[in-house]
């Protein structure tokens, strides 16, 4: 499909070819565990036969003697050399097309098995109108999908960036009908007519030098337009009103515009440098966060810059234009002698003289002002990236380490019933053994471990996540106490897997599991801290049979004999590889018993 860069598939368990072997008739006809491991291990191994030449040609040799089914593998001579009777594969083992038992991640979508497809867009392309080309694509196949299968679409991302971009452009007209609405009433008609017009200029500026840049309208670089709008308009401020105040001091109009320019182009470019060098740190940084917010920094350099390059150009032809069409009226010949004669200017004086007057009670009221701002200031909440809009939130899920991940799954599905009963959720999708695939910049899945789950809720409206998040932990603390679980929004910045994260470093592990356990108790004895997990989790359990060397030998079993034997009865074993066209099926060994044996280990 154009426009689709990538395609990726997650939740497949893989398929595998199940050798359940009978040990009495493996007994019963001479045969060891070490001599059929041997034999299977050699399935369809891919190997070289060569090449012969041919005249002038080299030609590769291929012999045949691939198994093409299950069938023929059943075939397979397993019986030792100089055994009376032939043995086959069939004759002490059942061979059947499975899936494995422990895969290394398991989907879930609304509590049900499930398969993720993961749509990625080539660079450049337009969102939106991708997005609709593969909803109507799916739309197509939905008559040819299966029985029973059903197609959910947990995170559109063409439908969140049309939300997104309406909403921020809803915002950026607003933001621009204040700031011209207030121009208007406090710089009069012709005056504020000229700096909307230089304001509309550098937004339109800023826009076609985005596009030759190559910088896409998105929520960071339209939130810059909306902070640079504030900025916009001061650079084209100072040079109407400077012209303003030289005409009414008498100055001819052209001779005005030139002194206002030539005193106020080098202030107005520092300011402007200032403005921009304040936001460097963030578009110049080379983690996550200058990835991130990169065009936040451009956009604010594009515009600013225009600003100050148009307001030394462009507002002065317009002021020639528009502001002194018509002669200066009466009331402005009587304020030639002193443009700051009004009464604002008048009572701002008086006012000046008299903290003027009274030094010690200014810099009393002055220190008294920036301490009580110091002090409101930490009742701000200091937050760079604030959570998302998208009503999505996430649950991570920590059980003991060396949970399996068939135990982990079946506490996943209890949680997930919980949530899916809870008011306003629309959609859950589950990722057993590891986390899901990247589907916003923002994320970031787990690597994986069988004992860690993470469960993606979707709602109907963001203001529902808090109440059900909190019946979500209240739930898990009641009846998985034993379960290490956090509940998260999505950022609109990058953002680390905790709000407070302590790295501990040393030469020795058990030293260092030491510290970060005094550590974990520190954090977890404040009550306004939750969720403190360890990175190395707990020691993992070992059952270590005693093996004795010299009974072995008397026994003529030897240590590789015993490890194949537990391997065998308790969980299974690889035993090779069947090729299936270009696919490689693993040809497993199960385990004699149920894995869930019932063993304890010793004290």
């Amino acid at each position: 499909m154009p426009g689709v860069g990538k395609v990726a598939i997650g939740g497949v368990i893989p398929q595998q070819i199940n050798v359940d072997i009978s040990l009495a008739k493996m007994a019963a006809r001479g045969i060891t565990l070490n001599q059929l491991a041997a034999i299977l291990a050699r399935l369809n191994v891919v190997s070289s036969a060569g090449e012969i030449r041919v005249g002038s040609e080299s030609i590769r040799l291929h012999p045949t003697g691939e198994f093409q089914s299950i069938d023929e593998l059943g075939d397979l001579l397993v019986s030792p050399h100089g055994a009376s009777a032939t043995t086959r594969l069939r004759d002490i083992a059942t061979l059947s097309r499975g899936l494995t038992d422990s895969p290394a991640s398991i989907y879930h979508a609304n509590g049900r098995q499930a398969v993720t497809m993961g749509v990625s867009f080539i660079p450049g392309v337009n969102v939106i109108d991708v997005g609709h080309a593969l909803e109507a694509r799916l739309q197509q196949m939905a008559a040819d999908k299966p029985a029973g299968i059903n197609i959910a679409i947990f995170y559109d991302q063409a439908a969140e960036v049309a939300h997104s971009v309406n909403g921020f452009i809803t915002n950026f007209l607003m933001a621009l009908a204040i700031v011209v609405g207030v121009l208007l009433v406090f710089m009069g008609v012709r005056s504020g007519i000229i700096i909307a017009l230089s304001l509309a200029l550098n937004v339109l500026g800023t826009l076609l030098i985005m596009y030759i840049w190559g910088i896409e309208l998105q929520r960071i670089s339209l939130g810059a337009l909306i902070i640079a709008l504030s900025m916009l308009v001061d650079n084209a401020i100072v040079i109407v009103e400077g012209v303003l105040i030289a005409r009414q001091q008498g100055s001819p109009l052209l001779g005005a515009i030139n002194y206002v320019i030539r005193r106020s182009a080098l202030p107005l470019l520092g300011a402007t440098i200032i403005a921009i060098l304040a936001f460097a740190p963030i578009g110049l940084s080379q983690d996550s966060t200058g990835e991130y917010c990169k065009s936040l920094f451009q956009v604010l350099l594009i515009s600013l810059m225009l600003n100050w390059f148009s307001a030394l150009t462009i507002t002065p032809v317009l002021i020639k234009w528009w502001l002194f069409k018509n002669a200066p009226s009466a009331a402005a010949a009587e304020e030639k002698a002193d443009p700051y004669r009004g009464s604002f200017y008048r009572g701002y004086q008086q006012a000046l003289r008299i903290l003027l007057q009274q030094k010690t009670l200014t810099l009393v009221l002055m220190g008294a002002l920036l301490a009580g701002a110091i002090w409101g200031f930490t009742f701000v909440r200091q937050n760079f990236f604030p959570s998302s809009n998208t009503p999505i939130f996430f649950v991570n899920l920590w059980l003991p380490y060396g949970t399996d991940i068939n135990a982990t799954e079946k506490m996943t599905r209890d949680i997930e019933r919980s949530i899916a009963g809870q008011p306003g959720v629309v959609t859950t999708v589950s990722t057993i053994g590891q986390g899901s695939m990247r589907f916003i910049l923002t994320y970031s899945g787990q690597r994986q471990y069988s004992n860690y789950a993470q469960i993606m809720v979707r709602m109907d409206d963001q203001r529902g996540i808090a109440p059900v998040t909190r019946h979500v932990e209240d739930w898990i603390a009641r009846n998985y106490p034993q379960v290490n679980a956090s509940t998260k929004r999505i950022m609109f910045g990058p953002s680390g897997d905790s709000a407070i994260e302590v790295r501990i470093k040393g030469p020795d592990p058990d030293t260092l599991r030491a510290l970060a356990s005094q550590v974990g108790d520190i954090l977890a004895a404040d009550p306004a801290t939750d969720s403190v997990r360890n990175d190395w989790q707990n020691r993992s359990k070992v059952i270590r049979p005693q093996y004795s060397p010299a009974l072995g030998r008397e026994l003529g079993v030897d240590k590789q004999d015993i490890d194949n034997a537990l391997e065998m009865n308790f969980s299974g074993s690889r035993a090779g590889l069947y090729r299936e066209g270009a696919d490689l099926l693993p040809v497993d060994r199960p385990a004699a018993g149920s894995r869930a044996s019932g063993c304890q280990p010793s004290e």
